[in-house]
């Protein structure tokens, strides 16, 4: 019987920490314990962002160098300069990008392809999984299922492409030109997923066409090595990039600000890891209030944030307040479910509530009444570790689903 043979297509991938890469890192992982063989291609990086292990052999993973102007602007020592040049290129680029999608990307594409051919030829492989964002993924794997059109194409969406709730400006006016570009670039491909319900229903109702939910997922074999980290007190913590304009900081404030009142000599802190607070959030007068309890720590290893999560008393996560943006779903709250410890989400949203309430133990800050009856019963409490079976929820389940797929091709 023949091997069943892989090449997952990403701009992104270990080494280089990304949730992209987490994601597609541990999938490789799952798909070379089912007896898959397992290639990449992807961009060489030079950002500096290496912080991952490597799940499968380095023979396997193709890094593809190319030119990237962007790279280029982050070397100037002059970091206002850069960011100003970033603007300004990002302005010409950005609609131009809407007839000509993913120029950044250009030239990796354009090697890319004949590697990548190579590979499938070399290699007999049947199957590929490209994931988007960037788009040039998927335009990779449409070319190399015109090239090889008895492959078994399968086109990954951790995010919106022509229907991204981020697109504003000039760029929404020519949102039905680039739908009509996505319909045609993954017309070829034999099965459609993305990583929740919400971006399922709307990428359906746009693309015609079934779309599978495959999560993010949790990796319980991680957790098995990691030793909880000990804080010194009670501790909130919150791991990942934060999107100012998208979290309801202030109601986390006001939380907060409940609870230092009734309990003003209560030893606790709020800890951010890998990121910087926006300084439209610590200008606030609220924020300066309660600034001794909040402590930002830099990007760590990825070791370290899983120890973290588990040595937390509580950990934090924000939902988007735009309800159109059901569908945004983060990988880190799966990795906050398989830590076992209590989370608290602020705002609504109704998938993330279902996934907590079937799989976890947590708390639904919806005002600043209920994360204060929040915080008062996860710091009282004892640790609560995660007794519900999230079998399902595992990246191993997640990955035996796509090989359905492409088994079902």
């Amino acid at each position: 019987m023949q091997k069943n043979k892989i090449l997952i297509v990403s701009i992104t991938f270990a080494p280089r920490l990304s949730v992209a890469s987490l994601r597609l890192s541990n999938f490789a992982k799952e798909f070379e314990k089912l007896g898959w063989e397992v290639h990449v291609i992807t961009c060489k990086h030079n950002d500096g962002n290496n912080m991952l292990d490597l799940p499968i052999s380095q023979e396997n993973i193709t890094y593809i160098n190319y030119f990237d102007i962007f790279n280029l602007i982050n070397r100037f020592p002059v970091k206002l300069l850069a960011k100003i040049l970033k603007k300004i290129i990002s302005f010409f680029i950005s609609p131009i990008g809407e007839f000509y999608p993913d120029l950044r990307y250009y030239f990796w594409r354009k090697k890319a392809l004949k590697t990548a051919l190579k590979i499938i030829d070399t290699n007999e492989i049947q199957h590929i999984y490209s994931s988007y964002s960037a788009v040039s993924s998927h335009l990779l794997g449409q070319k190399i299922k015109e090239n090889r059109p008895e492959v078994k194409w399968i086109a990954e969406y951790r995010d919106l492409w022509s229907l991204n709730h981020g697109v504003s400006g000039i760029n929404k006016y020519f949102r039905n030109f680039q739908l009509k570009i996505e319909k045609q670039t993954v017309s070829k491909a034999q099965h459609l997923v993305t990583v929740s319900k919400g971006l399922a229903e709307e990428l359906s109702k746009a693309l015609n066409r079934k779309v599978e939910v495959i999560y993010n997922g949790c990796d319980l074999e991680s957790f098995k090595t990691i030793t909880p980290y000990h804080f010194d007190q009670k501790t909130i913590v919150y791991t990942g990039g934060v999107y100012k304009n998208n979290y309801d900081f202030d109601l986390l404030i006001d939380g907060l600000t409940l609870f230092v009142n009734k309990y003003p000599d209560f030893n606790f802190q709020l800890l951010f890891v890998g990121t910087s607070l926006p300084l439209s959030w610590k200008s606030k007068t609220k924020y300066k209030q309660l600034q001794k309890y909040i402590k930002i720590k830099s990007k760590q290893n990825h070791h370290l944030v899983l120890s973290m999560q588990m040595g937390a008393d509580v950990l934090l996560q924000f939902l988007w307040r735009n309800q159109e943006q059901k569908g945004i779903l983060s990988g880190k709250i799966f990795e906050y479910i398989a830590s076992g410890t209590p989370i608290i989400t602020i705002g609504k949203g109704e998938e993330v509530e279902e996934l907590i309430d079937n799989y976890s133990f947590g708390y639904f800050g919806k005002t600043a009444e209920s994360i204060l009856l929040a915080l008062e019963d996860a710091f009282k409490e004892n640790k609560i570790n995660n007794q519900k079976d999230i079998q399902d929820l595992t990246k191993a389940n997640q990955v035996v689903k796509i090989t359905s797929l492409f088994n079902a091709v």
